[in-house]
C-alpha cells in the first residue's frame, strides 16, 4: 500500500506483542526451565581437592568397573533388589567423593529397582554405566 508524500508513518508495534488481559502464557519450553542441567556428556571430575580424599578416589574409581559388572549382573539374573543395594551403595560413596552426578545415576537404579520394574532399571543401568566411564575419564583422562 503506497501513502502519499509527507503522510505521516503509521506508528509500528516495538518489542513483543501484548497479551489481552487474562490470556493464558504459552508452556514454557524446556530449555526455559530454571533449573540447571549437568551436560550428558564429557568426563565427571570430582568436586574433591584434599590429597587424602584423592588418594580414596583413587581406589574407588579403580573399583567402579567391578562395582557396576555386579549390578549389571544382578539386573540381568533378575536380582533387582541385589541390584538396588549394590546401586544405593555406590550412590553413599559417590556422594561423600564429590561425585555428585553418579550419585544421582545410582539413586534412579536404586527407584527403579525398588518398584520392581526391570525396563526402567535396565534402561537406569545403562545410564549409570555411561556415568561411570564419564567418572573413569575425569579421573585418569582416557587411560580406562
Amino acid at each position: 500500500m503506497l501513502r502519499e508524500r509527507g503522510a505521516p508513518t503509521p506508528p509500528r508495534a516495538i518489542g513483543p506483542a501484548r497479551r489481552a488481559p487474562g490470556a493464558l502464557r504459552a508452556p514454557r519450553a524446556a530449555t526455559d526451565t530454571p533449573r540447571v542441567e549437568m551436560p550428558r556428556t564429557g568426563p565427571i571430575h570430582s568436586l574433591l581437592v584434599d590429597d587424602q580424599a584423592l588418594e580414596q578416589l583413587d581406589a574407588f574409581v579403580v573399583a567402579l568397573g567391578e562395582r557396576i559388572d555386579l549390578i549389571q549382573e544382578a539386573e540381568h539374573e533378575g536380582q533387582l533388589e541385589e541390584a538396588a543395594k549394590r546401586a544405593a551403595e555406590l550412590a553413599v560413596e559417590a556422594l561423600a567423593l564429590g561425585l555428585p552426578p553418579l550419585a544421582a545415576a545410582a539413586e534412579r537404579v536404586v527407584a527403579s529397582c525398588r518398584q520392581g520394574a526391570a525396563a526402567d532399571a535396565h534402561a537406569d543401568i545403562v545410564e549409570l554405566t555411561d556415568v561411570v566411564t564419564r567418572v573413569r575419564l575425569g579421573h585418569r583422562g582416557g587411560a580406562y
